[in-house]
């Protein structure tokens, strides 16, 4: 990581600290270089948690704040050997899945089901390999790590430029586990790596923290979440975008909603007074320094009440 990246991620921790600050100051960008990262041998996906604390079998602890989030997601982006190594700080990735050489993450993001204890992990990278070469590695590697090929579209023909490649996990207790694989040929070679397979549950105990200061969640389960972090180009900028769906079983949605706005504000959280219409299950809601903050709530297939709340930030 770069003396730089690491000074703006303390820097943005320091501010979400402070969260009783009214403000959140804009730093201008600066420019900076994709950074090189020593991947460790064997990365901490261990779900075991110290005593009293829940378990999340990934590398964010249990109820993670903003700020706890910010080293980890900083830590993805950029060039590595270990494409699934790094994402496997955020799900539990399955072995055997190899890099071309050369390969930088820009963007990722992993899809969380608590319910049917599954996720879907996309990671968009480059490589310094050409495409065709690309090809053939994932081919290699991932049939020499027991993958199986079940669809190939073949070479590009008529102006295409990519190609796609599935493989299903036989190792996985999730039916649909797989890894798909998209290699788009231009300047450079763009990697599209989809990652489905199973998770315990309690991986969401990760995603019920980081929207601390919204009343009633002590009341509610979790039953998804994704987070998605991407890179600006031409800027060390990151921007993460977290979404988590919860369940109450005491309220209808109806009641839930009137609920929360008789209890906000609270914390960071308040209503948008002047977009929010005092009515229905959409809250028009505003955040001390997360943007594009949505409230939705409803029910899910059972009639179970669902709450999900989502915002973006920068660091």
């Amino acid at each position: 990581m770069t003396a730089q990246r690491v000074a703006a991620v303390v820097v943005a921790a320091s501010t979400f600290a402070a969260i009783g600050a009214t403000t959140v100051a804009d730093g201008a960008a600066t420019e900076r270089g994709v950074p090189t990262k020593t991947i460790p041998t064997a990365p901490s996906t261990s779900s075991a948690a110290p005593s009293g604390l829940l378990a999340t079998g990934i590398g964010l602890p249990a109820e993670a704040s903003l700020p706890e989030f910010f080293p980890v997601v900083n830590d993805v982006i950029g060039a590595t050997g270990d494409v699934a190594g790094e994402l496997a700080v955020v799900a539990e990735v399955p072995d055997g899945i190899r890099s071309p050489d050369g390969s930088s993450i820009r963007q990722f993001s992993v899809d969380y089901d608590a319910v049917n204890e599954r996720f879907v992990a996309t990671v968009k990278f480059t490589s310094d390999a050409t495409a065709e070469d690309t090809v053939v590695f994932f081919q290699a590697t991932l049939t020499a790590a027991g993958f199986i090929p079940v669809a190939d579209s073949g070479a590009p023909q008529d102006g295409e430029t990519s190609r796609q490649l599935s493989f299903e996990n036989p190792n996985s207790p999730l039916d649909d586990a797989g890894v798909d694989v998209t290699v788009i040929e231009g300047d450079t070679t763009d990697i599209e790596l989809t990652i489905t397979d199973s998770i315990d549950a309690e991986v969401l105990n990760a995603f019920t923290g980081w929207a601390d200061g919204l009343p009633l969640l002590e009341e509610a389960t979790p039953l998804g979440a994704t987070i998605t972090v991407s890179a600006a180009p031409g800027s060390g900028d990151l921007t993460l975008t977290i979404s988590t769906q919860f369940a109450f079983s005491e309220y209808t949605p109806d009641e839930l909603a009137a609920a929360l706005r008789s209890a906000l504000p609270d914390g960071g959280f308040s209503i948008d007074v002047g977009n929010d219409a005092g009515t229905g299950t959409t809250l028009s809601v505003r955040h001390i320094a997360m943007e594009d903050v949505a409230i939705e709530i409803g029910a899910d297939e059972t009639a179970t009440t669902t709450l999900t709340v989502a915002g973006s930030v920068t660091i």
